[in-house]
């Protein structure tokens, strides 16, 4: 074998085969070539070794050209020669290995930005999945939204497994539709294993497919096809979620298999008007008609309700219809009382039907926010603080003007680790961020949300507020110049920055300019910046005066970031809410405007 040069061919072989495959590795993706092109390449040098160790050990390089190897004189030097050859052909190959190795360790995998060490870092945990939508293989919108209810009960019954960490649904969600390379997707969600599979649904009868790949190199781990009944829709959901489990060498004892069983909402109906009721809800923030678009949610939610009263999630995603009406001035004092006895009711139905621990805490403090009793806040944001999860909140923000203005950002980044293509994971963040003193945090987070997102009018409004926390005003005037002008908060930002510079007259000009009314809840906070206390009181008095008043102050200061945006002798009923916390008054100024003197 020494003689024939096999071992050097051997050698040589598998460092060209290396070679070709971390290069088809990096440049395949680039091209948007598919999984099996890399496996195909893979396939082929593996199969090509034997050949090659065949033709080493029958065959013969020569000055003369290849011959058999039983035809070569060997009395020269010839085969030595060969020899020489060869081991100069492998020291030049493993200097390209030893050369890409390097660079791709000590180059391409540093940061490129000196923030970068300041982001949260998506940490890959080796129990870890993405449920990708299953893909709807009929034209049926109805069925899509079937897909998408399967895909989620599934994602719930994971998030149960204990050590197991299951991406959230928005990120998961975000690739629906789309032909992204798993490896891609992978590491963008902080994931080492992916299920995805398809759905047909022709009347009762239903065939699944699922599979279960391994991000790294898109191996299937597992798959199976399922064609049954509707009525067996939640056992085949149960044996996917074992199968997987099992796949990943998870051991199921009897009260993990309760507890993946008791989540969910088994009811196929149920589960369908749930996605319709979150694909508007979803489609309404950033609308201008916000209240009216959740209240059509709000109807469709009724109907999964009706079919699953239990039905946790459906009751606090119908708590946001109720809060945005509050926090809406265009309406009457009849309509806010009425609107607040809802919220209360259907906040206290999902608190009774929630199963998480986390969500139930999070459900809690929204309880207390809206009721007239704030003395258990303190209690509430502790019982938050010390629970793990990656459940949904969304009043939770709130937290900073109670005095917690630095734990928080930890339960923030927990949610952004979980959720990173969440928009407002990725705004919670950066507004705890800002709470915490750490804009370049919260620059570094808002900068990979425009890269992955896309551009978005309401992160480049929070930039503008970090660049202002910095005192670098001209960046912070060129972001909020992209923010939303309908918005009733990020619309106000471009107003905000000449005011932090101390240019109170550019301030008021702007707001002339574009006839802004200001009549809004968070328009306390551009009288606060320009100074006008007396305007800042007597709107923050009329306000306190409402149904939902206290709640609504309280977002007023939150996002205010300026301490306190109005007098509290200015509004006895806030004042009393804030006295029961036992919190200190006024919060701490994050962001200071000069012509605030109080």
């Amino acid at each position: 074998l020494k003689r024939r040069n096999v071992f050097r061919v051997a050698i040589a072989y598998t460092i060209i085969g290396w070679v070709l495959a971390q290069v088809g590795d990096l440049i395949f993706p680039t091209f948007g070539a598919p999984d099996w092109v890399l496996k195909v390449l893979v396939s082929l040098v593996i199969l090509g070794f034997p050949v090659a160790l065949i033709f080493a050990w029958a065959y013969e390089i020569t000055p003369e050209g290849v011959k058999l190897e039983r035809d070569v004189d060997r009395t020269g030097s010839i085969t030595r020669k060969t020899g020489r050859k060869l081991d100069l052909i492998i020291v030049g190959l493993m200097a390209i290995a030893i050369a890409y190795f390097a660079v791709d360790k000590f180059v391409l995998n540093q940061p490129a930005d000196e923030h970068i060490a300041a982001k949260p870092q998506k940490t890959t945990s080796e129990l870890s999945i993405a449920v990708l939508p299953f893909a709807n293989m009929t034209a049926d919108k109805e069925n899509e939204f079937f897909a998408d209810g399967l895909s989620e009960e599934l994602l719930n019954v994971l998030s149960q497994v204990q050590d197991l960490k299951v991406t959230g649904r928005t990120s998961s969600f975000f690739y629906k539709g789309k032909n992204e390379d798993l490896r891609k997707i992978g590491k963008t969600l902080g994931v080492t294993n992916i299920l995805e599979g398809s759905v047909r649904r022709q009347g009762d009868a239903v065939r699944i497919t699922a599979q279960l790949v391994r991000a790294e190199d898109g191996f299937h781990i597992w798959s199976k096809t399922y064609e049954r009944t509707l009525d067996d829709v939640f056992a085949i959901q149960d044996d996917i979620s074992e199968s997987v489990a099992r796949a990943l060498h998870i051991v199921l004892d009897d009260e993990n298999r309760e507890r993946m069983r008791a989540v969910g909402v088994r009811d196929v109906d149920a589960f369908i008007a749930y996605q319709k009721g979150l694909e508007i809800s979803r489609l309404a923030h950033g609308t201008e008609e916000i209240v009216p678009t959740l209240k059509r949610a709000v109807d469709v939610l009724d109907e999964a309700i009706a079919l699953v009263p239990e039905f946790s999630a459906a009751y606090y995603l119908k708590s946001d219809y109720y809060a945005h009406f509050l926090m809406d001035p265009g309406h009457s004092e009849s309509e806010r009382e009425e609107a607040l006895v809802e919220l209360r009711s259907v906040l206290d139905l999902a608190f009774a039907t929630a199963q998480n621990p986390s969500r139930r805490a999070f459900i809690d403090f929204d309880r207390v926010l809206f009721s007239d009793d704030w003395q258990k806040m303190p209690s509430r944001i502790e019982r938050a603080l010390d629970l793990d999860g990656c459940a949904d909140h969304i009043w939770f923000q709130l937290a900073p003007i109670f005095g917690y203005t630095e734990r928080p950002l930890e339960i923030h980044r927990r949610q952004y680790d979980c959720n990173p293509l969440d928009l407002f994971a990725n705004l919670d963040l950066i507004l705890a961020a800002h709470w915490a003193g750490q804009p370049e945090l919260a620059l570094a987070v808002s900068e990979d949300a425009l890269k992955v997102l896309g551009p978005h009018p309401w992160v480049s409004a929070e930039r503008a507020r970090a660049f202002m926390l910095l005192g670098r005003f001209d960046e912070a005037a060129k972001e909020a110049a992209k923010g939303d002008p309908d918005d009733p908060f990020y619309g106000r930002v471009p107003v905000l920055v000449p005011a932090a510079r101390g240019d109170v007259e550019a301030a008021r000009r702007m707001i002339v300019e574009q006839s802004m009314e200001l009549d809004d809840p968070f328009d306390i906070i551009v009288y606060a910046a320009i100074g006008d206390r007396e305007a800042a009181n007597s709107t923050a008095a009329r306000i306190d005066k409402q149904a939902g008043g206290t709640a609504v102050l309280a977002t007023v200061t939150n996002e205010c970031l300026c301490g306190a945006p109005f007098d509290l002798e200015t509004t006895p009923n806030f004042a009393t809410r804030i006295k029961e916390t036992g919190a200190p008054w006024p919060p701490v100024t994050i962001i200071k405007y000069p012509a605030k003197d109080w």
